[in-house]
């Protein structure tokens, strides 16, 4: 019988539900395998003078890249502002629409309303109803999860925003001389892991293989809460390095490394939010330990350039945006989905199915 090293070590990870647990000699093992920081993680390469780092470790097969803290405060504000007043509507595909119901649209639509509207600290369960069923949503091409495959029908192209922030990380790479430009990114696909779900949210290990492109790079993006990402190889006979990822941060994957199993295990969430029963703690951020707030809310820690964090609270964001980033993890996956043709071999295509004709 083939080994399961990827089951074994996503099993071990699914029972850890914070990082505060980890201090414990019980999971030292656990804690001393995840990667989390990469300036300092001999797993790790830098590229440059900035925050780009090539893994490295025997773990992992082609090419994959992380970037920590890429994405700003106020960008991650954007892409949750979007998602949720644009993206996660009708037409665009999610675990919510389309349903039987013929109103889903409507209903997913004027619930998405609310909770963007509200605006007290301790917010009314009606406005969370439906953010919380949210699970996931596809952006540019639309997917099929029943038949794993990209519907043919007319979709609204790929957000620009989207578009602009996986071509940063690209360009950032093609800069340090690692991959070229000419790739394009037409789809994207939005999961969002509940802390009041917990512990039942987490991605089982896949490959992403469904795509005719399977080499041209997948950019992540993270948000909110962290999570252990497990990235593997192309069997789930390699044991896979696991990757502490924090808001902000981007991981990239190219080549063969766009074809290995990864998943998500967890998300680690504050003990002051985790369940109690079957009641969801709603404490506020404010009364949380300080200790992890690199890892929680990593917004509020300076970094190395010697830049003052922002406020605790920004008042020009709205609180369902406060509210996402502190007690939910919402990641984009951005892909390539076709083949890119050069023009001299599009060219001949053209001129042989003519001539079939």
């Amino acid at each position: 019988m083939t080994s399961d090293a990827y089951h074994e070590l996503d099993s071990q990870w699914r029972s850890v539900r914070d990082l505060e647990s980890l201090r414990s000699s019980q999971l030292s093992g656990l804690a001393g395998e995840l990667l989390t920081e990469a300036s300092s993680d001999p797993r790790c390469q830098r590229l440059r003078d900035g925050e780009i780092y090539r893994l490295v470790s025997d773990a992992v097969d082609g090419d994959a890249y992380l970037i920590p803290g890429l994405l700003s405060f106020q960008d991650q504000a954007q892409l949750l502002s979007a998602l949720i007043c644009d993206w996660a509507t009708p037409p665009n595909r999610s675990n919510l629409w389309p349903a039987e119901a013929p109103e889903s649209g409507e209903w997913l639509q004027e619930g998405l309303a609310k909770f963007f509207d509200m605006s007290e600290d301790s917010p009314d369960p009606s406005s969370l109803s439906v953010i919380e069923k949210l699970r996931w949503v596809t952006m540019g091409k639309q997917y099929d999860w029943s038949s794993r495959c990209y519907l043919p029908d007319d979709c609204r192209p790929l957000p620009e925003l989207l578009v602009s922030f996986a071509t940063r990380a690209v360009d950032l790479l093609k800069d340090a001389g690692e991959i070229d430009n000419t790739h394009t990114f037409q789809a994207a696909i939005c999961n969002l892991y509940h802390a009041a779900r917990r512990p039942s949210d987490r991605l089982g290990g896949h490959r992403d293989d469904v795509e005719e492109d399977t080499t041209s790079p997948l950019v992540t993006i993270s948000i909110g809460l962290p999570c252990v990402f497990l990235l593997g190889k192309e069997t789930r006979s390699s044991k896979p390095i696991p990757l502490l990822l924090t808001a902000g941060s981007m991981l990239v994957l190219t080549n063969r490394a766009r074809q290995a199993y990864h998943g998500v295990p967890t998300i680690l969430v504050p003990p002051k939010l985790q369940m109690k029963g079957r009641t969801f703690r709603r404490a506020s951020p404010a009364s949380w330990d300080p200790t992890f707030d690199w890892a929680y809310r990593p917004w509020l820690v300076a970094n190395d350039s010697g830049g003052a964090p922002p406020e605790p609270f920004d008042s020009t964001v709205p609180e369902a945006i406060h509210y996402l980033l502190t007690r939910a993890r919402v990641s984009f996956s951005i892909r390539s989905v076709d083949v890119k043709i050069p023009a001299e071999e599009s060219e001949q295509k053209i001129l042989r199915e003519t001539c079939w004709d």
